[in-house]
C-alpha cells in the first residue's frame, strides 16, 4: 500500500499514473483514519482524490462500487467539512458518469444544512448531477433562497455559485428562467469588479439583456479600468455588451455617461468618445453632443492639445448635425459648423482621425443625397465628383441614384466593426441602396420605360423585405435605432413615384452614429494556418440506448422491491442493446450503489460480441442478489443504478463507452420493513396499523425497538384476526387462559418476520413474561365478564408498561381475548385496535412517555343465525353541532350504545 502522504500530495496531472487498485488503498486509509479517530484533516484531503479517481476511471468495472460507499458514508458525517468534501467528490464523479440517485434521498438533510461548505457543495451538485423533476424543483427553490438572502459582501463566492446553479436549473422553463434572471440581475448589483463580470457572463433572455438595470451594470463594468482594460485587452467586450443593451440604454442617466467620459479626459479622447457612441446608440445624439462638450471643457487651452480639441469638436458637431436633421431645424447651420470642424481635424489628421473623417463625410454625403440638397464641399466623400448634367429630371435622378449607391458602399465599408452600432450602420447603408433603386424607378417612369420602372421597383421592394428580415433577426422590436429604421423600411411597400422624394427626405432624419468602439478583432494564429483557425471542435457522439428489464426470482420489478435481509434471490436482467458498435468486443453491466459488498451483494454481467450480431438480439444475465443492510422505519428504498458499457478497442487503444439505459435504468431495493409491508388480510385494518406506525416514526422511539414493536404487533394482529373466527373460540366453548397463550404463541412462531426470536415465561421486572420479541413485551389476557373497550382496557396496561420499562423500552403490547357475553354483533376489527398512554409514577408530563398498543380479540361470538328475529341495540343517531366532526376511528371508541359491544 502506498503511504498516506503520497496520496495527499498527488496532483491531477499525476492521477493517470495511479493504478485503479489504489482506490481500494485510499478507502482502506480513510477507514483506518476514521477508526483511529485521528481527526478530519487526512480524510478531508483524500476524499477529493477519490472523486478524481472515480471521474477518470469510473468506467472500469468495480471502481465506483469501491468508491461510492465511502463517499456516501461521509455525506452524513458529523463534520461539516467532510460532508462538503464528500458531496463535491460525488458531484465530480457525476459530471462524467451516471450515478445512483442516492444523494436525492439525502436532500431533506442537505437542504437544511447551514454550513457554508455544504451549501456550496449542494449548489455544485445541483448543476452537475442528474435529478428527477421533483428533486430539481426543490433544488431550484433552494438556489432561489440562497441567491436571495446570502450576503454579497462576506460570501461573494457562494452568491456567484447560487447564481450559476439557478441559471442552470431554471433554463428549461421560460417563466422560471425569467424570474431567475431577474433575481440574478438584482443580486449582481451587489457585486463589483471581477465578481460582477463573472455574474454577467451568461446567456440572458432579451427582456433582461435589454433592461435598464442591465445597462446600468454594463456601464459600471465599462467604467472599471480593471475590467475594461484598454491597454492589455483590445476586444472591447464590456463596451460591446453595453451597446447591446438596446432599449435599456434609454434609461441611462446622461450624467453617468458624462462622468464616465470625463474620467478619461483629456488624455484618452477615444475612450471618452466611446461613451458618446453609447448615447448615440440609444438614439440620443443630443446627449452624445453634451458628452463631447463636457470633454472639451476638460482640455487645457494649450497648443499641445489643439488636435484633441479639434477631434472633440468634430464629434460634438457630428452629433449636433444629427440632432438638427432629426428635428428638421437649423440643418444648414449645423452642416457649416461640421464642415469647419472637418477642416480643423484635417490639419492634424493621423490614422484614427482619418477614419473618423471618412465616417463623418460618408454620413453627410448620404444625408445630402437623400434630401437632394447641396452639402458643403468639405462634407462630401473625397473623390466623389458630384455634378448636375442639366435640367432633365430623369438624368438627375439617375445621377443621384449612382452617387447614393457609392455612398452606401462607402458606408458599409466603414462599418465593418463587430459591434451592434456598426450592424445598424450596415443596415442603414442597405437602406441607402434601396433609396438608389427607388430613384432609378422614378427616372424610368419619367422616361416612360415601364419595364425598367417595374424592375427597379421590384428590386427596391425585395431589398427592403430583406432588410426587414435582417433587422428582425439582429435587433429587438423596441431597439432605439432599429425601430425607426424598420419604420423607414416599411414605407417602401406600395410606394408611388410621387412619394419618393418625401420618403427619402424622412430617411435623412434617421440617426447616423459615428463608430468609435472597434469591437473584437479576429484572432489569427502566428503560423497563419486558416484550417487551424476554422476547425470546429469535435462533437460528442450520441450515446447508444439499450432497453433493460429486470426481475427478481422471475417476478418483474414494478416498483421498490422488498427483499428479506440475508435471503438469496436471483436477479435476472434482459438487455436489448440494439446495434453493436463495430469496435465493441463485449457489453458489461453492473449495479452501482452506495453500499459495500458486505451490505449488498449484487452480480455483474458480461456478454461477448455475438458471431453475427443483430439489432433485435436479446442478452440475458442471471446472478445472485443478497441484501444485508438495514433501514430505518419508513425510509425509502435506496437506488441501484444499472450501468451498461461497451468495451473493446479502436485504433489499437482500449475503448469504453457508456450506454444509456431505458426501462429499468435504476432499481429500488430495500429490506423488509415491519412497519409498512404486508400486514393482515383486512385492508382497512391495515390502514389503521400503518397510520399508527407512521405516527411513531418521528416520535423519538428507539429505531430497533420500533421495528421490533411493529413486527410483533403486526404478527399478533394477524394471528388474532384468525383466532376471532376460529370455531374453538365460538360461543359455548371453554377456553382456558393457558390454552389461549399456547395457541397464540404457536401461531407467532410461524411468523417469518419474527425469525423465531420469541421467548415466554422469562423472569423480568419481578414477574414472568407472556411473550417477548427483541425486547418488546406483549401481555396476554382473557376477559370473561366485561366487554373490553378503550374505557375498560386500562386496568391491564400497567403490567406491559412495567415489563417494557425494565427492558428499557417505551413501547409495549396488550392483547386481550374478550370472551364476555355478546349482546350486540361484533364490528369490524379496526374498532378494537387502539393505543393507551399510561400515567407514570411521579410525572405529569414525562419527557419519555410510554405507549401501550391494544388489540382486542373478540371470542365467544354466536353463530350469525342466532341474531335472527332477535332484538338488538341500535346506534342512536344524533346531530353534530355545526363545525363539529365525528370522532376519529383511530381513537378506538367502539360502535354501539352499550359499552363493550
Amino acid at each position: 500500500m502506498i503511504g498516506v502522504g503520497n496520496y495527499l500530495i498527488v496532483s491531477p496531472s499525476e492521477l493517470g499514473n495511479y493504478k485503479i487498485a489504489d482506490s481500494s488503498a485510499i478507502v482502506a486509509i480513510i477507514t483506518a483514519e476514521r477508526d483511529a479517530d485521528h481527526g478530519p484533516e487526512a480524510v478531508w484531503r483524500l476524499l477529493p482524490l477519490l472523486g478524481r479517481i472515480g471521474k477518470h476511471h469510473g468506467a472500469q468495472t468495480g471502481v465506483l462500487a469501491r468508491i461510492l460507499p465511502t463517499l456516501h458514508t461521509y455525506l452524513v458525517d458529523a463534520e461539516a467539512a467532510l460532508r462538503a468534501a464528500a458531496l463535491r467528490a460525488w458531484a465530480d464523479i457525476g459530471a462524467s458518469h451516471q450515478l445512483p440517485s442516492s444523494v436525492a434521498d439525502l436532500l431533506p438533510a442537505l437542504l437544511t444544512d447551514t454550513s457554508i461548505g455544504v451549501i456550496r457543495a449542494v449548489l455544485t451538485a445541483a448543476r452537475t448531477l442528474a435529478w428527477s423533476p421533483e428533486s430539481k424543483a426543490r433544488l431550484c427553490a433552494y438556489a432561489f433562497g440562497i441567491c436571495a438572502v446570502i450576503d454579497a459582501e462576506t460570501q461573494a463566492e457562494v452568491l456567484k455559485e447560487a447564481m450559476t446553479t439557478l441559471d442552470v436549473l431554471a433554463s428549461s422553463d421560460d417563466r422560471l428562467q425569467l424570474r431567475a434572471e431577474q433575481l440574478i440581475l438584482r443580486r449582481a448589483a451587489d457585486l463589483d469588479g471581477y465578481d460582477l463580470r463573472g455574474a454577467l457572463r451568461r446567456q440572458w433572455s432579451p427582456e433582461i439583456e435589454h433592461s435598464a438595470d442591465m445597462a446600468a451594470l454594463r456601464l459600471r463594468q465599462a467604467r472599471d479600468p480593471r475590467i475594461n482594460d484598454r491597454f492589455n485587452r483590445r476586444d472591447d467586450a464590456e463596451l460591446c455588451a453595453l451597446l447591446g443593451c438596446g432599449a435599456g440604454l434609454a434609461a441611462l442617466p446622461a450624467g453617468d455617461l458624462v462622468a464616465a467620459a470625463v474620467e478619461l479626459a483629456p488624455d484618452r479622447l477615444i475612450g471618452c468618445a466611446e461613451f458618446a457612441e453609447v448615447a448615440w446608440r440609444a438614439g440620443r445624439p443630443a446627449d452624445a453632443a453634451a458628452i463631447m462638450r463636457a470633454v472639451a471643457d476638460t482640455i487645457p487651452g494649450q497648443p499641445a492639445y489643439d488636435s484633441q480639441r479639434a477631434l472633440t469638436q468634430l464629434l460634438h458637431d457630428a452629433a449636433s448635425f444629427d440632432v438638427a436633421a432629426m428635428n428638421g431645424t437649423g440643418v444648414p447651420e449645423a452642416a457649416l459648423r461640421l464642415a469647419a470642424a472637418v477642416r480643423a481635424v484635417t490639419a492634424h489628421a493621423s490614422s484614427p482621425e482619418a477614419r473618423l473623417l471618412r465616417q463623418v463625410r460618408g454620413r453627410a454625403t448620404a444625408r445630402s443625397l437623400l434630401t437632394g440638397e447641396t452639402a458643403p464641399a468639405d462634407l462630401i466623400i473625397q473623390d466623389l465628383d458630384l455634378h448636375d448634367r442639366g435640367g432633365d429630371p430623369a438624368d438627375a435622378a439617375r445621377d443621384r441614384a449612382d452617387y447614393l449607391a457609392v455612398a452606401a458602399t462607402r458606408l458599409e465599408a466603414e462599418s465593418q466593426q463587430a459591434t451592434i452600432t456598426a450592424s445598424y450602420m450596415r443596415m442603414f447603408a442597405g437602406l441607402c441602396d434601396v433609396a438608389a433603386r427607388l430613384l432609378r424607378f422614378d427616372a424610368a417612369e419619367l422616361d416612360a420605360d415601364s419595364d425598367q420602372a417595374s424592375a427597379h421597383k421590384t428590386a427596391a421592394s425585395r431589398r427592403a423585405a430583406h432588410l426587414e428580415t435582417e433587422l428582425a433577426k439582429r435587433f429587438a422590436a423596441d431597439d432605439p435605432l432599429a425601430s425607426v429604421l424598420a419604420s423607414a423600411v416599411a414605407a417602401v411597400k406600395g410606394i408611388k413615384s410621387e412619394d419618393i422624394s418625401s420618403v427619402l427626405a424622412s430617411w435623412a432624419a434617421l440617426p447616423m452614429p459615428v463608430l468609435i468602439v472597434d469591437g473584437p478583432r479576429p484572432f489569427r494564429r502566428p503560423d497563419g494556418n486558416p484550417a487551424e483557425e476554422t476547425r470546429a471542435p469535435a462533437r460528442r457522439a450520441d450515446r447508444d440506448v439499450a432497453v433493460v428489464l429486470a426481475s427478481v426470482d422471475d417476478q418483474i420489478i414494478t416498483g421498490p422491491q422488498v427483499l428479506r435481509p440475508g435471503s438469496v434471490y436471483e436477479l435476472r436482467i434482459e438487455v436489448r442493446p440494439g446495434q453493436w458498435p463495430e469496435w465493441a468486443d463485449r457489453l458489461d453491466a453492473e449495479l452501482i450503489s452506495h453500499f459495500t459488498p458486505q451490505e449488498a451483494e449484487t452480480p455483474t454481467f458480461s456478454w461477448p460480441r455475438p458471431a453475427m450480431p443483430e439489432p433485435d438480439d436479446i442478452l440475458i444475465g442471471r446472478g445472485t442478489l443478497i441484501l444485508r443492510f438495514g433501514l430505518g422505519a419508513g425510509r425509502p428504498a435506496p437506488p441501484f443504478l444499472v450501468g451498461l458499457r461497451w468495451r473493446g478497442s479502436r485504433d489499437g487503444q482500449a475503448t469504453t463507452q457508456a450506454v444509456d439505459v431505458a426501462g429499468h435504468h435504476e432499481l429500488r431495493l430495500r429490506p423488509f420493513d415491519a412497519s409498512r409491508d404486508f400486514l393482515t388480510d383486512f385492508p382497512v385494518f391495515d390502514e389503521r396499523l400503518l397510520a399508527l406506525y407512521e405516527s411513531l416514526h418521528g416520535a423519538g422511539y428507539n429505531e430497533d425497538h420500533l421495528q421490533a414493536f411493529c413486527r410483533l404487533f403486526t404478527a399478533i394482529c394477524r394471528a388474532g384476526l384468525k383466532i376471532m373466527w376460529d370455531p374453538r373460540y365460538k360461543r359455548g366453548t371453554s377456553v382456558r387462559e393457558k390454552e389461549f397463550h399456547d395457541d397464540l404463541y404457536r401461531r407467532l412462531q410461524g411468523e417469518p418476520e419474527l425469525g423465531g426470536r420469541l421467548e415466554r415465561g422469562s423472569r423480568l421486572a419481578q414477574g414472568f413474561l407472556d411473550v417477548r420479541h427483541d425486547r418488546i413485551t406483549a401481555e396476554l389476557k382473557v376477559e370473561r365478564r366485561v366487554a373490553v373497550s378503550e374505557a375498560t382496557a386500562p386496568k391491564y396496561m400497567g403490567q406491559p408498561t412495567q415489563y417494557a420499562a425494565a427492558d428499557g423500552a417505551r413501547l409495549s403490547i396488550l392483547c386481550v381475548l374478550d370472551m364476555s357475553h355478546k349482546s350486540s354483533p361484533v364490528g369490524v376489527p379496526e374498532n378494537y385496535m387502539f393505543t393507551l398512554q399510561p400515567a407514570l409514577h411521579g410525572l405529569t408530563n414525562p419527557e419519555a412517555p410510554s405507549l401501550v398498543a391494544v388489540i382486542v380479540i373478540n371470542g365467544n361470538s354466536p353463530t350469525p343465525s342466532s341474531w335472527s328475529r332477535r332484538k338488538a341495540a341500535v346506534q342512536a343517531a344524533h346531530r353534530q353541532p355545526e363545525g363539529h366532526t365525528a370522532p376519529d376511528p383511530s381513537s378506538g371508541a367502539e360502535a354501539g350504545t352499550q359499552s363493550g359491544n
